[in-house]
């Protein structure tokens, strides 16, 4: 009987974990041009605080830029976050 109980519980934790996290989706969705600009701040900072990664970025074909990374998890986990890729000084959107 305790490991229905058990079951149940997780089971119910579970969805209530891909509720939000599918939730996220929508409430957190940016523009191209905000991830664009973010991305771009955040590549700018990393470049200027560590030398070696920009000689790094200078030699690379392309450079992916998650601003930021929004992580949700009991039991079940998962990441969530939006991010652009610099290639050839382009940024394309990627989800």
């Amino acid at each position: 009987m305790k490991s229905i109980k058990t079951r149940i519980l997780c089971t119910a934790i579970m969805a209530i974990t891909a509720l939000f996290l599918t939730g996220l989706d929508g409430a957190l969705a940016a523009t191209g041009e905000e991830i664009e600009r973010d991305a771009q701040r955040v590549l700018t900072r990393l470049y200027s605080k560590v030398p070696a990664a920009k000689a790094l970025g200078e030699k690379a074909k392309a450079v992916l830029v998650f601003p930021s990374i929004k992580k949700a998890g009991l039991i079940v986990g998962g990441q969530y976050g939006e991010g652009g890729t610099f290639q050839k000084r382009e940024t394309r959107r990627l989800l």
